[in-house]
């Protein structure tokens, strides 16, 4: 297990006072707390977090991706948008000379 695996293991399953098992309004919060250790909600996370409350992942990530705040790729990891368009059109123009 590395180290943000650790980490995010801890968030769900570290301090008993503070996440309840099965308490689904903690589900926002612990959500919040996860992807501020790993830099976003991975699928473990999202599926340790599942058997912790007693919920569906399905009905974890439909409620995640609601929410605009929450990540489901490490940032950095797809490029962005508009510099991906950016390429494409330059290698157009200079297919087309």
């Amino acid at each position: 297990m590395n180290t943000k695996s650790k980490s995010m293991a801890g968030s769900v399953e570290g301090n008993p006072y503070k996440y309840k098992s099965g308490k689904r309004e903690d589900l926002i919060p612990l959500l919040q707390e996860i992807q501020d250790d790993l830099g976003y909600l991975s699928e473990e996370a999202i599926v340790k977090t599942g058997s912790f409350l007693g919920m569906s992942t399905t009905k974890i990530y439909g409620l995640a991706t609601f929410y605009d705040r929450f990540r489901f790729i490490p940032y950095g990891k797809i490029p962005d948008q508009d510099l991906q368009r950016d390429i494409l059109f330059s290698s157009m123009d200079r297919n087309q000379s």
